[in-house]
């Protein structure tokens, strides 16, 4: 887990199918590959990258490609972890009035056999970023975001 705040990116340690690889710059980056101990199934992700940028308030110069892949640093409570889904998990996406179920958007988003490899980051409030769907309105990005945690999946 990742802990938000003053030890967010000092503690970093993967779980589920990805562990934490070295060689992170404290406060700047890291990166999260795929676990060889793994018990389950290999995802075809191998590979997240992690990264903080400060933020200089204007929405505009956040590119419409990436805005699914940036949530807003300080946003983020207690630890952050990739892991599967787990049954009756729900998200409120970006700009969506309402709650959707983890499980049906994987669902729409992967064919059946790459389902398990989706991936999910949580805080300890629960879901953040569902791949293939976006990230939960309580952690986007706005005019008084500070930092930006971007990452790509690979």
């Amino acid at each position: 887990a990742i802990t938000a705040g003053s030890d967010f990116m000092y503690k970093p340690v993967g779980t589920g199918p990805y562990k934490l690889e070295g060689g992170y710059i404290p406060g700047q980056a890291f990166k999260f590959v795929y676990n060889d101990q793994y018990y389950g199934a290999e995802p075809d992700i191998k590979e997240i990258n992690f990264k903080i940028y400060p933020f200089d308030g204007k929405i505009a110069n956040v590119h419409k490609k990436f805005a699914n892949c940036c949530l807003d640093y300080d946003k983020i409570k207690g630890e952050i972890v990739v892991e599967n889904r787990k049954e009756g998990e729900k998200i409120r996406l970006v700009n969506r009035d309402f709650d959707s179920e983890v499980r049906k958007l994987v669902n729409k988003s992967f064919r059946l056999e790459d389902r398990s490899s989706a991936v999910i980051l949580k805080d300890s409030e629960g879901v953040v970023f569902v791949e293939g769907s976006g990230a939960a309105e309580r952690v986007k990005i706005d005019p008084e975001t500070v930092k930006i945690l971007a990452f790509t999946i690979k």
